[in-house]
């Protein structure tokens, strides 16, 4: 057997190891110090603003309260030994009593106590995935359970919130369990971290309806319970199904604000024997891990029933933040403030279009450290883009500065839009100048006629007899061009021509018939062109579609059955050209309107060269409007500047 060289030079870690990756922690313990490294701006102040770790009891007002310490304090010698590896059952007795519903009522081993909210999200993960399994994931999101997956070999597919309200699209939902029918569970983090978004009850009900659908289990993160800023119930998503299994993940961890004491629980909602495996399952991974401190385990209940009294006002407290950061920021350059509806989080929302050399969230964040010394996550460490998320449990006057640090560094990376004015009238000028050139040779014409016309090349009688008999022939518009030395648009021009001919007389029938129709019917107004239209066009048809109508010999047999609607457009067209042009309905309608008649003789001789045609009209008309369209461009970009 061949030998291994071993050394002691460097010790290898585990692959599975290397692709673990938490992303906040990361930023915190490489990405910051890399950043200080790289240099400061001259003149950045000199005190650190930190919006980083969401540990609540890193600020003033929100340090622990004395009331959870004595008891904890007084918990001390309870439970000394090792407990059942799912917790205290007297403990989990008492805490499935308080999170009992309406629906379902908890029993003991219902409820798996566990090292914090993070260690409930790593049992609920591993208890209904396995390698290579597939998991739904809204995005942004909290990373840990992420990097749980990517430890496991577990797939992550993300369904994307709606940008601004963060609520869930259904439809895409839908779609993306279409793709991945195989999914296991899917995740639901209401509060959010990091939006500090909460999902409406019509997104909840949506979910669970979704989930009824496809069978799918909820794992609802929900941490950060009851930290809402409306002064309500707050509502838990196994609130709304019967059927659907839901592990609720939850701690004391932000809402007691003790994330220290690293105590939190995994509770199942379930019917009958839905969750029997799957405890096993969870009993098999808390025999590895066993249980969390006994200590804090015999002060649980009594702090959570405790928390439900001092939330309220500690999220007022929270509320304060919000709006100062929203009143700080209302006005800033190139971001705005998301609505932030509970926990501990805001965001701010860049657009990076507005700023010269920020391209993402990344940008913001490393040039905001560098330049301002103020500290905030990027979203992309959230799975997101174009936002960054900040704790808001700083003291008032701390938000105060930061939001003028903040407000100071988007002035000084706003883009300029001088260049690109420059470029923009040049081009203008350049358009005007053609439209100019163009409208030029039209009004020196009497009438427009089409540019497609040049394209046509006068042909003999001769020839175009010539024409039609190759084409019946079977020869090519091409084979022809080349033999007769004729331009191809004029070749294939015969044919429509041709085709044209055989309503002539039809056409000429009923645009007499139509006309005399409207002189007669004098109630009608003219002037209304559209409501005109729709009378004639209903007369024509009907002729061209009755059995009975007298116009019927004149339709080729081949086409008795096509719908003809272009021949009656064409044909109402004519009648009302004909109808406008008419001096006998001018005398009437000047006799109905009793306006003065202008004789003949008053008409001035040069009339043509005195006024403007129609064509010409209309071309004064586009360039009118276009220079008050460059005009009204170069105004928006003045007020931007």
């Amino acid at each position: 057997m061949q030998q291994v060289e071993r050394s002691w030079d460097m010790l290898k870690p585990s692959a599975r190891a290397q692709v673990s990756l938490n992303p906040i922690r990361n930023w915190v313990e490489h990405v910051v110090p890399q950043v200080e490294k790289e240099g400061k701006k001259e003149g950045r102040p000199d005190k650190k603003i930190v919006f980083l770790l969401g540990d609540p009891t890193a600020y003033p007002k929100f340090q622990t309260p004395n009331e959870y310490k004595e008891i904890v304090a007084n918990s001390v010698g309870k439970i000394d030994g090792y407990t059942d590896f799912f917790g205290d059952f007297n403990v989990r007795t008492q805490l499935a009593e308080v999170l009992s519903s309406h629906h379902r009522k908890l029993e003991a081993d219902d409820i798996i106590l566990a090292s914090g909210g993070s260690g409930a999200l790593f049992y609920a993960t591993l208890a209904l995935a396995k390698p290579g399994d597939k998991i739904l994931m809204p995005r942004p999101t909290f990373p840990l359970v992420k990097a749980f997956a990517d430890f496991y070999g577990i797939q992550v597919v993300f369904y994307d919130l709606n940008p601004g309200t963060w609520q869930v699209n259904i439809i895409e939902l839908e779609y993306i369990y279409e793709q991945n029918p195989d999914i296991k569970f899917i995740l639901v983090n209401s509060p959010s971290n990091p939006m500090g978004s909460e999902l409406s009850p019509i997104a909840l009900k949506e979910i669970v309806n979704f989930c009824e659908r496809h069978y799918l289990p909820i794992v609802s993160d929900e941490i950060y319970e009851n930290m809402i800023f409306e002064k309500r119930e707050f509502k838990f998503i196994s609130d709304y199904t019967k059927t659907v299994p839901v592990l609720r993940c939850s701690g004391l961890t932000k809402k007691c604000l003790v994330p220290g004491w690293r105590l939190g629980w995994l509770a199942l909602y379930g019917e009958g024997d839905t969750f029997k495996q799957v405890k096993q399952a969870l009993r098999n991974i808390s025999n590895i891990l066993l249980m969390p401190n006994t200590i804090c385990q015999a002060a649980l209940c009594q702090v959570y029933k405790k928390s439900l009294d001092i939330i309220p006002e500690k999220m007022e407290e929270l509320h304060a933040r919000y709006k100062a950061l929203h009143h700080g920021l209302h006005d800033a350059y190139g971001i705005s403030v998301g609505e932030t509806k509970g926990a501990m989080y805001s965001t701010l929302i860049i657009n990076t279009e507005e700023f010269s050399d920020i391209n993402s969230s990344i940008d913001f964040a490393r040039k905001l450290q560098q330049e301002q010394n103020v500290l905030v996550f990027p979203g992309e460490l959230f799975y997101g883009e174009k936002f960054v998320r900040l704790v808001i449990c700083c003291d008032l006057e701390i938000i105060e500065e930061a939001c003028l640090r903040i407000k100071q560094f988007c002035l000084d990376h706003k883009k300029q839009y001088l260049h690109y004015n420059l470029k923009s009238v040049i081009f203008q000028l350049i358009i005007i100048i053609l439209f100019l050139q163009t409208a030029k040779h039209y009004m020196d014409s009497k009438t427009f006629k089409s540019h497609r016309s040049k394209r046509y090349e006068k042909i003999t009688i001769l020839e175009r007899a010539m024409i039609i008999q190759m084409k019946e022939n079977g020869a090519t518009c091409k084979e022809i061009s080349d033999a007769l030395k004729k331009n191809i648009k004029t070749i294939q021009s015969i044919k429509s021509i041709e085709k044209r001919s055989e309503y002539g007389n039809l056409k000429k029938a009923l645009v007499e018939f139509g006309y005399y129709w409207v002189i007669q019917n004098k109630h009608f107004n003219v002037e209304n062109t559209r409501k005109l239209a729709k009378n004639l066009n209903r007369l024509i048809k009907e002729q061209l579609t009755s059995k009975t109508s007298k116009f019927q010999h004149l339709i080729p047999d081949h086409k008795k059955q096509s719908s003809k609607r272009r021949i009656i457009q064409q044909i109402v067209e004519s009648i009302i050209q004909r109808v406008l042009a008419s001096k006998h309905l001018q005398e009437t309608l000047e006799t109905t309107n009793q306006e003065k008649i202008i004789p003949k003789e008053e008409e001035p001789d040069d009339q043509n060269k005195e006024f403007l045609d129609i064509g010409q009209l209309k071309v004064l008309q586009m360039f009118y409007a276009y220079t008050q369209f460059i005009q009204q461009s170069i105004q928006q970009n003045d007020l931007k500047n």
